[in-house]
């Protein structure tokens, strides 16, 4: 993804995203 899309979304949906990606890396 790239920044300009990431600053548009609420922090709730980041932190959504980001978790689901260091659970995909476990």
């Amino acid at each position: 993804m790239d920044i300009d899309y990431i600053k548009t979304l609420q922090p709730e949906k980041i932190a959504e995203e980001v978790y689901k990606k260091n659970v995909e890396l476990l």
